[in-house]
């Protein structure tokens, strides 16, 4: 007889079969929220990663920019420096790209024109005019001294968005000075006659001659052997009328003669490079930027200026180029107050000139007016080449220096004149009036051998105020 199966055994399985049924279901539903969680984390981790990837990279980019940015600065120090050296900006001017120029305002020219160094890299630079003794450059007080001329360069440099500037102060290495003695140079002879009194040096390699009642204030320097003064010391002297510092002819060896060693002789006055040429000048201005008034005439096509019938004449620019000049009947030469201006007179003499035959001359006369606006010689140099002459007569104030190697130079007819003066022949006589000279004169008319760095800073970050650090 079989057995009846046991209903409550069925229930038991069948209660058993829905445990583990609702058991599976819940071991399944951790295991998902589990796989959620560790995805979740792992995406984290995954994105923090990244970032701190991509932070590290941009802050790569960014220290190689900073560090391009800064030999981009270094790259425009380096250009301002050549560029100063080579266009030998006169002392009211600086430079701006690749000219010179006068700042309209401030110590610096205006910002130079951005110039690229490919891979996305630029630089820019500021320059400034000769800095004095109370300036400050690249975070160092200036000190100026006699011969050298320091100067400030600010440079700029960028990448991108990264930009980064550099300051540096420099220097002549050396300026050769025009004028070597601190008053009057005649290479081969000097005739100071009349009621004449010359405040500084005299010098000569062989002529100085004193007439009537001339007055060699500051003493007189010659190389001997062939160097003579006359009226010798003595009686000679005495009986002329002629004083050398004051003293007469009662003493055989005023302390105002002096004879120059053989290693301080002969004097030498060289012609020097940097002046003006027919294909570098600031001829462009007269007429122009330097307006002539009344009757005048100027010739470009052959450098020929004349002004005379209250003709006027005021320049502001910086080197002029002519084969003549001639000025009378109260014409006016006006020099601006800002100006530094030199007038190279070329000559006939000189291979390759364009002057024609009977030009090379500087002349005024006839009340001619001469107006220096700063009131120093050093404003207004007068350079000629070649035999001149230069004259000047018949009244006037002239403020300048005159260069004149290989030239006559006469002065006379109650004339003043102020400046220093270098000549192969000087005359100056018939009431000429005082000749004064100033330490102002000693232009450096022979340029630089170059500019030497004497001072390097890295500006602020954020400096933007113009040519500052």
């Amino acid at each position: 007889m079989t057995a009846m199966p046991d209903p409550n055994t069925s229930k038991r399985r069948a209660g058993a079969l829905r445990a583990a049924s609702r058991a599976a279901r819940g071991e399944t539903g951790f295991a998902l929220g589990t796989a959620v969680v560790v995805l979740l984390i792992v995406g984290l981790l995954a994105g923090a990663a990244v970032s701190v990837a991509s932070l590290a990279s941009e802050s790569t980019t960014r220290d190689a920019d900073v560090k391009a940015a800064l030999e981009a600065a270094e790259a425009g120090l380096q250009v301002a420096s050549y560029r100063i050296t080579q266009l030998k900006p006169s002392e009211s001017q600086c430079i701006n790209t690749n000219a010179t120029e006068v700042p309209a305002s401030g110590t610096f020219c205006a910002v130079s024109a951005t110039e690229s160094l490919g891979n996305n890299a630029s630089y820019r630079y500021w320059t400034s005019l000769p800095l004095t003794s109370s300036s400050t450059c690249a975070g160092k007080p200036v000190s100026v001294t006699k011969g050298n001329v320091p100067r400030c360069i600010t440079a700029e440099g960028k990448v991108g968005t990264v930009s980064q500037r550099l300051q540096v102060r420099v220097e002549t290495t050396s300026v050769n000075g025009l004028f070597t003695v601190a008053g009057i140079l005649a290479l081969t002879e000097l005739k100071v006659s009349g009621s004449v009194k010359v405040p500084g040096v005299v010098a000569s390699n062989e002529k100085i001659i004193g007439e009537g009642s001339a007055a060699f204030a500051g003493g007189y320097e010659l190389c001997p052997p062939k160097g003579s003064f006359k009226p010798a010391a003595g009686s000679e002297r005495n009986a002329s009328g002629v004083t050398v510092g004051g003293v007469g002819g009662t003493l055989s060896n005023p302390p105002y003669e002096k004879a120059r060693s053989a290693s301080e002789c002969p004097f030498a006055a060289p012609y020097t490079t940097t002046h003006a040429t027919s294909a570098s000048n600031d001829d462009a201005r007269i007429g122009a930027a330097d307006p002539l008034e009344g009757t005048t005439s100027w010739k470009s096509s052959t450098y020929e200026l004349a002004l005379e019938s209250n003709g006027k004449l005021k320049l502001a620019g910086s080197k002029y180029y002519l084969c003549n000049f001639k000025a009378k009947r109260n014409s006016t030469l006006e020099i601006a107050a800002a100006a530094k201006v030199e007038i190279f007179i070329d000559s006939p003499e000189d291979a390759g000139s364009p002057c024609k035959a009977g030009t090379g001359k500087f002349e005024v006369e006839g009340s001619f007016v001469m107006k220096n606006e700063a009131k120093s010689p050093a404003a207004f140099l007068v350079q000629i080449y070649g035999k001149g002459p230069f004259v000047e007569a018949n009244g006037g104030t002239f403020e300048a220096d005159i260069y004149a190697p290989a030239a006559e130079v006469n002065i006379n007819g109650g004339t003043t004149f102020k400046g220093g003066i270098v000549g192969n022949k000087i005359h100056l006589e018939n009431g000429t009036g005082i000749f004064e000279w100033t330490e102002s004169s000693a232009i450096g008319g022979g340029g630089s051998n170059g500019y030497a760095r004497k001072a390097w800073e890295q500006c602020a970050a954020g400096t933007s105020a113009t040519g500052g650090c």
